[in-house]
């Protein structure tokens, strides 16, 4: 009897830490997008009802492609498991090709979003502020892992 509470209280435990450590990775993307929000809003200089007009699109194209993400590197770590020994790389090329043109298409529907928000100038602004927010994350990310991220 007390080796099956043992057991229980350690499954509890397990699932407790599980969900939290879920939790603090959603958390953190959350925050990720929060940084980069408040980043763009200075540097394109919004004003406070521009911010509120773009600021539901910006997070719904943000989510959207992290999802994108998660379920492709979900997809290719179970093809990659199923298929130790010889993978098929032509399933594997298809399906990065496929990524690419959703990810395509939306960010076509958010430039379209943003296009009827924003003049062209300030639009121009924020797609800089964008790519700056981007370049600025990748020259501050630790040494060891750009060099994971390049890693074939």
């Amino acid at each position: 009897m007390k080796k099956f509470k043992y057991i229980l209280m350690l499954m509890v435990w397990i699932t407790a830490n599980s969900l939290s450590a879920e939790e603090l990775v959603n958390t953190n993307i959350q925050k990720m997008h929060e940084k980069k929000w408040a980043y763009i809003v200075e540097q394109a200089k919004l004003t406070p009802d521009e911010a509120s007009k773009v600021k539901p699109v910006f997070m719904n194209y943000e989510n959207a492609v992290w999802e994108l993400h998660e379920k492709n590197r979900e997809t290719l770590n179970n093809f990659l498991k199923e298929n130790i020994t010889q993978p098929n790389y032509e399933l594997l090329n298809d399906e990065y090709v496929n990524l690419q043109i959703k990810q395509a298409q939306l960010l076509k529907n958010y430039h379209l979003k943003l296009k009827k928000a924003l003049s062209p100038e300030k639009l121009f602004h924020y797609y800089q502020a964008e790519r700056t927010f981007k370049r600025k994350l990748l020259h501050n990310m630790p040494q060891g892992r750009k060099m994971q991220k390049n890693r074939p």
